[in-house]
């Protein structure tokens, strides 16, 4: 399905790119629908967005109605509410106090931080070169993390599952064979697919041509173990990027064993049901 479910704006603090942007590159893009899922997280001032230009839900709320009104979309695109929540174990209690104090469409939880190996800091590739059991310990807590994001229950899909290829790619360990790390992978995938939806990350797409190495057997484990139909998320943080080789997630979910993408009615019906809905 024709839809992008992970964009980024202003409204997050990585992104300079107006609300209105996005929403006019996922028009001329020709989308059904696009989420706005800006990042919230453990933060400074709490737990919450923390971007220059919002702090608080209200803010983000009515930045992006602001934006669907003055695009002037209805009938052409639906635009979804939505949130990226950087989530830890540690801070459960925390994420789950901000959600449920909000309504969105779509709310996305991701696993960004996962020591000893800061996946954002150029040096930490010649830390993996060095010692490569820094590598087996980052993912050792990183799979963890993702299977304690997906068990939560607080999401409707767990994004970028082989982040950490997007990031020194080759010189991480193999998640599907070391011994420390394949059971800790297989048993988070299994929560993705009995809890959440698996996200094809389009980012390492988008930038360097083509999916990780790992992306399609993830997205196999997650059929073989019952998930439903996957999302395909831009990770956009530039307009350019929003809704880009969408088609190309679409074939790798065929290619996976899936009819295709999921749809974005699909994707909000629990919440619709529930009246937790937002809907533009």
């Amino acid at each position: 399905m024709n839809s992008d479910f992970h964009t980024h704006t202003i409204l997050s603090p990585d992104s300079r790119t107006p609300v209105e942007e996005v929403l006019k590159a996922a028009l001329d893009r020709g989308l059904e629908a696009v989420a706005v899922t800006d990042h919230a997280e453990r933060n400074p001032a709490g737990f919450g967005f923390f971007s220059p230009y919002c702090q608080s839900y209200e803010t983000y709320r009515a930045a992006v109605e602001h934006a669907v009104a003055r695009c002037e979309i209805k009938g052409k695109l639906t635009v979804l509410l939505g949130v990226e929540i950087g989530y830890t174990i540690e801070e459960d209690a925390l994420a789950r106090a901000f959600l449920s104090g909000c309504e969105f469409d779509v709310i996305l939880g991701s696993v960004h931080d996962s020591y000893p190996i800061d996946m954002f800091r150029p040096e930490s590739g010649e830390m993996l070169k060095r010692d490569p059991d820094l590598g087996v310990e980052t993912l050792v807590r990183y799979f963890t993390q993702l299977e304690g994001a997906a068990s939560s229950g607080l999401f409707d899909v767990i994004g970028h599952v082989d982040l950490y290829e997007r990031y020194f790619p080759g010189l991480w360990p193999d998640p599907f064979q070391h011994p420390k790390i394949a059971p800790l992978a297989r048993k988070a995938v299994q929560a993705i697919a009995q809890k959440a939806r698996m996200e094809i990350n389009l980012d390492m797409v988008n930038k360097r041509g083509h999916f990780s190495w790992s992306a399609l057997r993830f997205l196999e484990m997650y059929r073989e173990m019952g998930g439903k139909p996957p999302v395909a998320g831009s990770d956009a943080h530039r307009p350019e990027y929003v809704g880009l080789h969408i088609a190309e997630a679409e074939r790798l979910a065929r290619q996976a064993g899936f009819a295709g993408l999921a749809s974005w009615e699909d994707v909000v019906a629990s919440r619709r049901q529930k009246g937790r809905t937002v809907l533009y």
